[in-house]
């Protein structure tokens, strides 16, 4: 290894150690601090040379872990009535802090499709800018759902740009570990997550539906898929060229070119879940802790009208 490199190499491990240790120092008891303090720490990500770009996805990878727990607490501090006094402070905070964290990972994916055929930058890199960028932008979307208030101009607008970068780089099912914290994913997934949030029509649900929504898009995300033009199995589409939130498949009227196709694989496996619930054969803590079977059950009952193709009263095949 050459001096350049090892210097190189020593400069991007000793910023990646400052970060962590400001990360440490984050007030744990105060999320919109916290939130505030990330979303500095990410304006300073911008402008990276291309020599850094690994450096700064892994020290941008640690905001995001930072930020989406500061963020859960934020969330349950919300849909417990504890931040009523300050939600002017908490919510325009913790969605500049999405926000930021969103305009980074695409910075970081300009910054790799623009250099690529220059330096020898691995794909990686872009998979992991993309999957960052996707879930990021669905975080602001469902900030905004809870809140019941229109998200920032442009998020729709970003997640399909990212998720068009996907495909034409043929890795949007490429899956990733998530450098911090657990569980792998993919860019179609988390695009996925975003799509199927909106499908469940969310305008119309109270916060606690809209948390409840997410938890279960990430439990039948087995079930769901997404294809090219028309899939008689799917519901929704969503068009890349557009750049707009979700509509229901007109089966009487062609799709737009860049249409893409989405929903749940099977009508009659998501019935069966319901079916579960409502039996008391699958408690509501599979879905996350602290839910109660009354408010799950709603939401399915909800996202069964929206999601499926068939009516969710018809009984089931034996």
């Amino acid at each position: 290894m050459t001096a350049w490199l090892r210097t190189r190499r020593s400069s991007a491990q000793d910023a990646e150690r400052r970060m962590a240790a400001r990360v440490a120092a984050l007030p744990r008891e105060d999320p919109a601090a916290a939130l505030a303090e990330i979303a500095t720490c990410l304006e300073e990500l911008a402008n990276v040379p291309p020599a850094e770009l690994a450096g700064s996805l892994s020290s941008l990878e640690l905001l995001d872990h930072a930020a989406r727990s500061h963020y859960r607490d934020a969330t349950r501090r919300y849909l417990h009535g504890q931040e009523q006094l300050r939600e002017d402070i908490l919510a325009p905070t913790v969605e500049e802090c999405l926000t930021r964290l969103a305009q980074r990972y695409q910075s970081h994916v300009v910054l790799w499709r623009a250099n690529a055929a220059k330096r020898a930058l691995a794909k990686a890199l872009l998979v992991r800018s993309l999957a960052g960028g996707v879930r990021a932008c669905a975080g602001v979307l469902k900030w905004s759902y809870l809140r019941q208030t229109a998200g920032p101009v442009g998020v729709w607008a970003d997640m399909c740009t990212l998720y068009g970068v996907a495909e034409a780089a043929g890795c949007t099912r490429t899956l990733l570990e998530w450098r911090y914290g657990s569980g792998e994913s993919c860019v179609e997934r988390e695009f996925l997550k975003g799509c199927m949030l909106a499908a469940g029509e969310p305008e119309r649900m109270s916060p606690r539906q809209v948390d409840i929504t997410e938890r279960l898009v990430g439990y039948c995300a087995a079930d769901l898929g997404l294809s090219q033009g028309t899939d008689l199995r799917y519901a929704w589409f969503i068009d890349l060229e557009a750049g707009e939130p979700p509509c229901q498949v007109d089966r009487t009227a062609p799709l737009p070119a860049r249409a893409r196709s989405f929903g749940i694989a099977s009508d009659e496996r998501f019935c069966r879940l319901l079916h579960l619930v409502e039996a008391d054969r699958l408690p509501p803590e599979a879905f996350g802790a602290k839910l109660n079977k009354g408010d799950v059950m709603q939401t399915l009952r909800q996202l069964a009208r929206h999601w499926l193709r068939q009516d969710p009263r018809e009984p089931l095949a034996a």
